[in-house]
Protein backbone atom coordinates (compact mmCIF):
# COMPACT_ATOMS: atom_id res chain seq x y z
CA UNK A 1 0.00 0.00 0.00
CA UNK A 2 2.79 2.17 0.35
CA UNK A 3 3.80 1.91 -2.95
CA UNK A 4 0.83 3.04 -4.14
CA UNK A 5 0.10 5.16 -1.95
CA UNK A 6 4.22 6.91 -3.24
CA UNK A 7 2.88 6.79 -6.80
CA UNK A 8 -0.27 8.44 -5.97
CA UNK A 9 1.50 11.17 -5.04
CA UNK A 10 3.89 11.82 -7.50
CA UNK A 11 0.67 12.24 -9.99
CA UNK A 12 -0.49 15.33 -7.71
CA UNK A 13 -3.66 17.35 -9.43
CA UNK A 14 -3.03 19.00 -12.71
CA UNK A 15 -5.64 18.65 -15.77
CA UNK A 16 -6.08 14.70 -16.08
CA UNK A 17 -7.97 15.61 -12.29
CA UNK A 18 -10.67 17.71 -14.22
CA UNK A 19 -12.95 15.45 -16.83
CA UNK A 20 -12.99 12.82 -14.13
CA UNK A 21 -16.38 14.53 -12.53
CA UNK A 22 -17.82 15.52 -15.69
CA UNK A 23 -18.44 12.08 -17.35
CA UNK A 24 -22.09 10.95 -18.02
CA UNK A 25 -22.88 14.54 -17.79
CA UNK A 26 -26.67 15.04 -17.75
CA UNK A 27 -27.86 17.77 -20.42
CA UNK A 28 -31.50 16.69 -20.00
CA UNK A 29 -33.40 14.75 -18.54
CA UNK A 30 -32.96 11.16 -19.14
CA UNK A 31 -30.21 12.34 -21.46
CA UNK A 32 -26.23 12.65 -20.89
CA UNK A 33 -23.49 13.48 -22.65
CA UNK A 34 -20.49 10.76 -24.02
CA UNK A 35 -17.66 12.27 -22.56
CA UNK A 36 -14.79 10.91 -24.95
CA UNK A 37 -17.23 11.68 -28.03
CA UNK A 38 -16.76 15.43 -27.58
CA UNK A 39 -14.51 17.55 -29.58
CA UNK A 40 -12.51 18.96 -26.88
CA UNK A 41 -11.91 17.76 -23.20
CA UNK A 42 -15.28 18.03 -21.45
CA UNK A 43 -14.45 20.11 -18.14
CA UNK A 44 -16.08 20.57 -15.00
CA UNK A 45 -17.89 23.88 -14.07
CA UNK A 46 -16.93 24.87 -17.75
CA UNK A 47 -19.21 27.72 -19.10
CA UNK A 48 -21.08 27.71 -22.63
CA UNK A 49 -19.03 30.85 -24.02
CA UNK A 50 -15.73 29.29 -22.19
CA UNK A 51 -13.00 30.30 -24.27
CA UNK A 52 -10.61 28.50 -22.76
CA UNK A 53 -10.71 24.97 -23.31
CA UNK A 54 -8.46 21.36 -22.74
CA UNK A 55 -7.72 19.27 -26.39
CA UNK A 56 -7.50 15.64 -26.12
CA UNK A 57 -4.23 15.51 -27.52
CA UNK A 58 -2.97 17.77 -24.14
CA UNK A 59 -4.64 15.44 -22.01
CA UNK A 60 -2.91 12.65 -23.39
CA UNK A 61 0.63 14.57 -23.41
CA UNK A 62 0.12 14.84 -19.53
CA UNK A 63 -0.55 11.33 -18.73
CA UNK A 64 1.59 9.74 -20.80
CA UNK A 65 4.11 12.01 -19.23
CA UNK A 66 3.46 9.81 -16.41
CA UNK A 67 2.32 7.02 -18.16
CA UNK A 68 5.28 4.67 -15.34
CA UNK A 69 3.48 5.77 -12.75
CA UNK A 70 -0.18 5.43 -13.66
CA UNK A 71 0.70 1.76 -14.30
CA UNK A 72 2.32 1.58 -11.08
CA UNK A 73 -1.41 2.82 -9.25
CA UNK A 74 -2.84 -0.09 -11.60
CA UNK A 75 -0.48 -3.34 -10.07
CA UNK A 76 -0.40 -1.96 -6.28
CA UNK A 77 -4.48 -1.53 -6.59
CA UNK A 78 -4.54 -5.35 -6.91
CA UNK A 79 -3.93 -5.53 -3.24
CA UNK A 80 -5.08 -2.59 -0.96
CA UNK A 81 -5.99 -2.67 2.84
CA UNK A 82 -9.05 -3.86 4.07
CA UNK A 83 -9.00 -1.40 7.52
CA UNK A 84 -7.70 1.91 7.67
CA UNK A 85 -9.00 3.38 11.22
CA UNK A 86 -9.93 0.38 13.35
CA UNK A 87 -7.55 -2.35 11.88
CA UNK A 88 -7.54 -5.09 14.74
CA UNK A 89 -4.20 -6.02 13.29
CA UNK A 90 -2.43 -2.83 14.56
CA UNK A 91 -4.80 -1.00 16.59
CA UNK A 92 -2.05 0.88 18.45
CA UNK A 93 -0.52 2.70 14.96
CA UNK A 94 -3.01 5.65 14.01
CA UNK A 95 -4.14 5.85 10.61
CA UNK A 96 -2.64 8.55 8.53
CA UNK A 97 -5.04 10.36 6.10
CA UNK A 98 -4.42 9.60 2.73
CA UNK A 99 -7.64 10.38 0.60
CA UNK A 100 -6.25 12.97 -1.13
CA UNK A 101 -4.10 10.51 -2.71
CA UNK A 102 -6.65 8.02 -3.15
CA UNK A 103 -8.69 10.39 -4.88
CA UNK A 104 -6.00 11.88 -7.14
CA UNK A 105 -5.42 8.44 -8.35
CA UNK A 106 -8.98 7.42 -9.07
CA UNK A 107 -9.27 10.51 -11.35
CA UNK A 108 -6.10 10.51 -13.36
CA UNK A 109 -7.56 6.90 -14.04
CA UNK A 110 -10.88 7.79 -15.01
CA UNK A 111 -9.47 10.57 -17.50
CA UNK A 112 -7.07 8.17 -18.33
CA UNK A 113 -9.62 5.74 -19.64
CA UNK A 114 -11.40 8.37 -21.56
CA UNK A 115 -8.50 9.18 -23.26
CA UNK A 116 -8.32 5.92 -23.50
CA UNK A 117 -12.02 5.50 -25.10
CA UNK A 118 -11.31 8.91 -27.38
CA UNK A 119 -8.17 7.10 -29.21
CA UNK A 120 -10.24 3.69 -29.57
CA UNK A 121 -7.76 1.73 -27.44
CA UNK A 122 -10.39 -0.47 -25.11
CA UNK A 123 -7.30 -2.68 -23.51
CA UNK A 124 -6.19 0.56 -22.30
CA UNK A 125 -9.81 1.50 -20.95
CA UNK A 126 -10.47 -1.44 -19.23
CA UNK A 127 -7.47 -1.84 -17.39
CA UNK A 128 -8.28 1.73 -16.01
CA UNK A 129 -11.38 0.77 -15.21
CA UNK A 130 -10.70 -3.23 -13.34
CA UNK A 131 -7.83 -0.94 -11.49
CA UNK A 132 -10.89 1.79 -10.30
CA UNK A 133 -12.81 -0.97 -9.17
CA UNK A 134 -9.90 -2.31 -7.48
CA UNK A 135 -9.49 1.05 -5.55
CA UNK A 136 -12.93 0.59 -4.51
CA UNK A 137 -12.42 -1.87 -2.51
CA UNK A 138 -10.06 -0.55 -0.53
CA UNK A 139 -10.93 -0.12 3.84
CA UNK A 140 -14.51 -2.42 3.09
CA UNK A 141 -13.97 -4.00 6.30
CA UNK A 142 -13.02 -1.12 8.29
CA UNK A 143 -15.70 0.33 11.23
CA UNK A 144 -14.99 3.72 10.57
CA UNK A 145 -18.21 5.44 8.50
CA UNK A 146 -15.11 7.94 6.91
CA UNK A 147 -13.69 4.89 5.58
CA UNK A 148 -17.02 3.76 3.56
CA UNK A 149 -17.96 7.18 2.39
CA UNK A 150 -14.15 7.47 0.99
CA UNK A 151 -15.06 4.25 -0.79
CA UNK A 152 -18.84 5.81 -1.96
CA UNK A 153 -16.95 8.57 -3.50
CA UNK A 154 -14.57 6.22 -5.33
CA UNK A 155 -17.96 4.60 -6.52
CA UNK A 156 -19.09 7.39 -7.82
CA UNK A 157 -16.50 8.24 -10.25
CA UNK A 158 -15.85 4.63 -11.45
CA UNK A 159 -20.01 4.36 -11.85
CA UNK A 160 -19.33 7.26 -14.37
CA UNK A 161 -16.55 5.76 -15.94
CA UNK A 162 -18.51 2.59 -16.23
CA UNK A 163 -21.31 4.00 -17.95
CA UNK A 164 -18.44 5.90 -20.91
CA UNK A 165 -17.38 2.80 -21.34
CA UNK A 166 -20.61 1.13 -21.72
CA UNK A 167 -20.97 3.69 -24.68
CA UNK A 168 -18.28 2.02 -27.03
CA UNK A 169 -19.32 -0.78 -28.99
CA UNK A 170 -15.60 -2.63 -29.19
CA UNK A 171 -16.52 -4.63 -25.84
CA UNK A 172 -16.61 -8.60 -26.13
CA UNK A 173 -18.97 -10.53 -24.02
CA UNK A 174 -15.90 -12.18 -22.29
CA UNK A 175 -14.86 -8.18 -21.32
CA UNK A 176 -18.77 -7.67 -20.45
CA UNK A 177 -18.33 -10.29 -18.56
CA UNK A 178 -15.73 -9.29 -16.37
CA UNK A 179 -16.40 -6.03 -16.09
CA UNK A 180 -20.05 -7.17 -14.02
CA UNK A 181 -17.77 -9.57 -11.95
CA UNK A 182 -15.05 -6.49 -10.93
CA UNK A 183 -18.28 -4.37 -9.75
CA UNK A 184 -20.26 -7.82 -8.00
CA UNK A 185 -17.68 -7.87 -5.82
CA UNK A 186 -18.79 -4.67 -4.21
CA UNK A 187 -21.44 -4.50 -1.66
CA UNK A 188 -21.06 -0.78 -0.58
CA UNK A 189 -24.77 -1.64 1.28
CA UNK A 190 -22.79 -4.33 3.79
CA UNK A 191 -20.12 -1.93 4.66
CA UNK A 192 -21.76 1.43 5.05
CA UNK A 193 -24.18 -0.21 7.64
CA UNK A 194 -21.15 -1.77 9.30
CA UNK A 195 -19.43 2.08 9.03
CA UNK A 196 -22.53 3.05 10.83
CA UNK A 197 -22.36 0.28 13.57
CA UNK A 198 -18.59 1.45 14.18
CA UNK A 199 -19.72 5.19 14.30
CA UNK A 200 -22.55 4.58 16.85
CA UNK A 201 -19.85 2.37 18.50
CA UNK A 202 -17.53 4.60 19.05
CA UNK A 203 -19.75 7.43 20.24
CA UNK A 204 -21.71 5.06 23.28
CA UNK A 205 -17.87 4.41 24.49
CA UNK A 206 -17.18 8.22 24.44
CA UNK A 207 -20.29 8.58 25.89
CA UNK A 208 -20.02 6.24 28.59
CA UNK A 209 -16.71 7.86 29.20
CA UNK A 210 -17.90 11.46 29.70
CA UNK A 211 -20.60 9.75 32.29
CA UNK A 212 -17.87 8.41 34.24
CA UNK A 213 -16.25 11.87 34.78
CA UNK A 214 -13.68 11.27 31.91
CA UNK A 215 -12.71 15.40 30.84
CA UNK A 216 -10.36 14.03 28.66
CA UNK A 217 -12.16 13.93 25.66
CA UNK A 218 -13.93 17.43 26.38
CA UNK A 219 -10.16 19.09 27.03
CA UNK A 220 -9.40 17.40 23.59
CA UNK A 221 -12.43 19.17 22.01
CA UNK A 222 -12.16 22.79 23.29
CA UNK A 223 -8.19 22.53 23.86
CA UNK A 224 -8.93 23.02 27.70
CA UNK A 225 -6.78 21.53 30.31
CA UNK A 226 -7.68 21.04 34.38
CA UNK A 227 -6.25 24.37 36.58
CA UNK A 228 -6.59 26.50 33.05
CA UNK A 229 -9.64 28.33 34.22
CA UNK A 230 -11.66 25.50 32.69
CA UNK A 231 -13.98 23.53 34.67
CA UNK A 232 -15.94 20.74 34.42
CA UNK A 233 -19.15 22.62 33.56
CA UNK A 234 -17.17 25.22 31.40
CA UNK A 235 -16.07 22.18 29.65
CA UNK A 236 -19.62 20.51 29.83
CA UNK A 237 -21.18 23.68 27.66
CA UNK A 238 -18.54 24.04 25.47
CA UNK A 239 -18.03 20.82 24.35
CA UNK A 240 -21.39 18.98 24.48
CA UNK A 241 -24.46 21.73 25.20
CA UNK A 242 -23.22 24.42 22.56
CA UNK A 243 -22.69 22.33 19.80
CA UNK A 244 -26.21 20.09 20.20
CA UNK A 245 -28.05 23.76 20.59
CA UNK A 246 -26.21 24.84 17.38
CA UNK A 247 -27.25 21.65 15.57
CA UNK A 248 -31.02 21.62 16.53
CA UNK A 249 -31.08 25.63 15.80
CA UNK A 250 -29.61 24.65 12.51
CA UNK A 251 -32.12 21.35 12.46
CA UNK A 252 -35.34 23.84 13.50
Amino acid sequence: FETFLSAAARIGGGNPTLPASHARSFIKPGQARVAWASETVPLQGQKANATNSLSWDQLEAELNASADVLAEIRRTSENLPTYWVSNPTNLARPPVSNYIHLRNAVQWLAADCLVALHAKQPARAREDLHAITRLARVYREDYALVSQMIRVAIVGLGVSATWEVLQADDWMEADLSAMQEDWEQLDLARDIERGVVGERAYFEHHLARLHDGDLGLLQLATGGTPGAGKSAKDLLERGVLLPLWRANKVSD
